[in-house]
């Protein structure tokens, strides 16, 4: 059994979603703390945590470039994870998006991850890290462009 790495429910074995996380954890202590951020990572998350985030009205929204917090509106702690919560999700999109996947996809993916991460989760958090950091799959707009980029076959001396 596990916890997921967004709500704390359980896991049941060999269940889950696991993807890799690109936000900047540089609210919390540690490497942060000596000025310097670093990367959230691998998550395990569980099904309902993981398809709010990898859905068609999460994909079409536009992710935030920054979170703030207000300590004027109140409870830190509660803001703190709120925006914690927003970064992630927007940085988990937006590699799904820079991978050219749909959610459907995406939910495939770290599906199949999270299978390989009960037998070794290691092996499975270097494959997520791999699969964020790829080169992105760049897609053409329309199906005109795909014609249009196809690439030129002349001579070297033709051009």
């Amino acid at each position: 059994m596990a916890i997921c790495d967004r709500c704390n429910t359980s896991i049941p074995r060999c269940g889950g979603y696991v993807m890799y996380c690109e936000a900047s954890a540089q609210i919390f202590g540690g490497a942060a703390a000596a000025g310097r951020s670093t990367e959230i990572g691998c998550l395990l998350l569980c099904e309902k945590c993981t398809t709010s985030i990898y859905n068609e009205s999460s994909f079409s929204r536009q992710q935030p470039a920054a979170v703030g917090i207000d300590p004027s509106r109140g409870d830190l702690q509660t803001q703190i994870r709120e925006a914690l919560r927003i970064t992630i999700d927007a940085s988990l999109i937006t590699i799904a998006k820079r991978q050219g996947l749909a959610p459907q996809e995406a939910l495939t993916q770290a599906r199949g991850l999270a299978q390989e991460w009960w037998t070794n989760n290691q092996a499975a958090a270097r494959k997520a890290m791999a699969l964020a950091k790829q080169a992105p799959r760049r897609m053409p707009a329309t199906p005109e462009a795909l014609v249009r980029e196809q690439p030129s076959h002349k001579k070297w001396w033709q051009f």
